[in-house]
Formats: structure tokens, sequence, C-alpha cells
């Protein structure tokens, strides 16, 4: 064998190690679905918080519940390049991480508009959100699954994505 060829090899394994490696990331993000919560005292129906009403709440440009108070939301979120992150962003916020991220920018320096509260895990969130009747928050589908009868009575779920 040359060198040409030996290094060729060499690249060519590096590459398709490269590739196989980061396909199981990319096939679990299409699998991940999120389930978007509130706290179980909320008035609020699902049938009434379709994506884009969604979408408004968290890019808080809806920043109160049809309550008689207009009680003001709280949203949380998974922090950013999660898989729930990146599925919510997409089919909720419509927006890639670069816009969203100049999104921000722009709002904040407009009027002083920070992003959602981020969480590391659906744990942070649902525990926020169960214990805060103006809570609104998105969470791993699955960790909701596998929660007991008990600790879903805590919470409503608004609506499935992905």
């Amino acid at each position: 064998m040359t060198m040409k060829s030996i290094l060729t090899s060499i690249a060519l394994f590096s590459l398709l190690a490269f590739i196989t490696s980061a396909e199981p990331v990319r096939a679990a993000a299409a699998n991940v679905r999120v389930a978007v919560i509130v706290n179980a005292s909320n008035s609020v129906k699902a049938d009434d918080y379709d994506v884009d009403a969604l979408k408004k709440i968290f890019l808080k440009q809806s920043t109160a519940w049809p309550d008689k108070d207009k009680t003001e939301i709280t949203p949380y979120q998974l922090a950013s390049g999660t898989d729930e992150a990146d599925v919510f962003r997409k089919e909720v916020l419509g927006k890639d991480a670069k816009e969203l991220s100049k999104y921000w920018s722009d709002k904040k320096a407009d009027d002083g508009t920070s992003e959602p509260i981020s969480k590391k895990t659906s744990d942070e969130i649902y525990k926020l959100v169960a214990k805060d009747a103006s809570a609104i928050g998105y969470i791993n589908s699955s960790y909701y699954d596998g929660l007991t009868d008990e600790q879903k009575k805590a919470v409503k779920v608004l609506r499935t994505i992905g």
C-alpha cells in the first residue's frame, strides 16, 4: 500500500465514523415528542391552545392568561441544544436556532423582554409547573408518561408536539 492509499483509507474511515456517530442524534431528535403542560388549577382548556397560541406565549407576545385577573404567564423552556427544545423550536416557534437567538436579542433591545426561563430537565420543569398556577412549560412526553397517576393530577397537558 502506498502512503496516499493509506491516508485515503484513514480519511474515509474517519468520515464514515463521524457520519454513523452523528446519525443516532438526528434520529433521536426526530422521535422526540414534547408535552406542553400547565398547572392543573389553570382554567385554560386544551382546545383553546393551538400551536399558534403556544407560539405567542413562548415568544412572549401573549403574556397573560384569560382568567378574570389576567394572571401573568410564566413560561419555562428546556435548555437549547436538547432534543426537546429543538423539536419545540422547530414545530411550535417555527425558527431555527440562529433566528430565535436574533429574535430574543432584538426583543431584549426593544422592550427589555427576556426569553422564557430555561431548565435542564423535564423533571425541573414539571416540578415548577406543578407548583405554580401561572406556569406553562414543555417536557418530554416519555417523562410525562412515566409519572404516577398522582403526579399527573398536578398538571394538565394542553398539547403534544412531535
